[in-house]
């Protein structure tokens, strides 16, 4: 497993945890004494968590296919397009 991967799924463990346990989230909405900013932002946090798990989910759904495709692994540094980008930048 990558450590993309691996790291996405602590923030999605953690994200789902704390959610949950939190008085100012219902029915979806972040509620009570949460200023407009971290509203959206917890907002958007949560949605990228229930739409990279979508993509996770259905191994044949293109979106899913290239990013993993794009994003560098340990086995395959080399066939990556964004990592050998990244060496012709620096």
């Amino acid at each position: 497993m990558n450590r993309c991967k691996t790291k996405f799924r602590r923030l999605a463990e953690q994200w789902h945890r704390r959610s949950s346990a939190s008085n100012c989230l219902k029915n979806g909405k972040w509620t009570g004494s949460i200023d407009d900013p971290l509203e959206h932002l917890l907002t958007h946090v949560g949605e990228f968590v229930a739409w990279v798990e979508k993509q996770m989910a259905d191994p044949e759904n293109r979106s899913y296919l290239g990013a993993k495709q794009l994003l560098p692994t340990e086995a395959s540094d080399a066939r990556s397009p964004l990592k050998n980008a990244r060496r012709r930048v620096e």
